[in-house]
């Protein structure tokens, strides 16, 4: 993603989830993958980690060359539900810090991102107001709305202790992927791990190559 972490590029504020800049980047590495002459453009699928499987569900609601999707923790639910835990400006109490910090001036990497992320929600409330006043706009706005134009089968995998992304937002999109016709997926929960579900790598890898050999692959 462009100026992400390490990432060429300029910083694009809110670029996981305010603007389509690292859905657009997604997009192109799908492009430059179908144009690969040692891939097979025809065989692509996509995982992602934590913000990352927001950005397959984007990529998957608009683009029908990936086959099939894995999202490990992700950050998967409507809007509302993300902003209502992570906008630190409405709901100070959500995040714990040490005795003295102050999340407004702490120059740690999460509070910096705390402060990005609340920045583009305040800056879109301020101009479509917020999701009761304008529901249908952050509707408009969210993959989850699109469920039905997924190009393919869906893989979730999520620690019932995810200390930074809740094991209810995999949850929230499981019923919702209940709900749409004839369309795959598949959730595995690890209890007592971590965002990163460490303790169950080897299993959660191994479901994740599987379902990528039977959907992607097709063996």
């Amino acid at each position: 993603y462009r100026g992400h972490g390490s990432s060429e590029g300029d910083e694009v504020i809110g670029g996981g989830y305010g603007t389509p800049g690292y859905t657009d980047d997604v997009l192109n590495a799908v492009a430059a993958l179908q144009a690969y002459e040692d891939a097979d453009p025809n065989r692509i699928g996509m995982w992602g980690h934590s913000m990352g499987g927001q950005l397959v569900l984007r990529a998957m609601v608009v683009s029908d060359g990936i086959k099939a999707g894995v999202i490990w923790g992700g950050v998967v639910p409507p809007y509302p539900d993300i902003i209502e835990t992570w906008d630190f400006s409405r709901h100070p109490d959500n995040f714990r810090w040490g005795p003295g910090s102050d999340i407004e001036t702490s120059q740690s990497s999460a509070a910096i991102w705390l402060r990005d992320f609340s920045g583009w929600v305040n800056d879109f409330t301020t101009t479509y107001g917020d999701w009761n006043e304008n529901p249908a706009f952050w509707a408009t706005i969210s993959p989850n709305s699109y469920l039905e134009d997924l190009s393919g089968p869906i893989q979730l995998h999520h620690s019932t202790t995810d200390e930074m992304v809740p094991l209810q937002w995999s949850e929230i999109l499981a019923q919702e992927l209940e709900n749409v016709d004839q369309q795959p997926f598949e959730l595995y929960t690890y209890q007592g791990d971590n965002h990163n579900i460490s303790a169950n790598f080897g299993v959660a890898m191994q479901r994740t190559v599987a379902f990528f050999d039977q959907y992607v692959k097709g063996q």
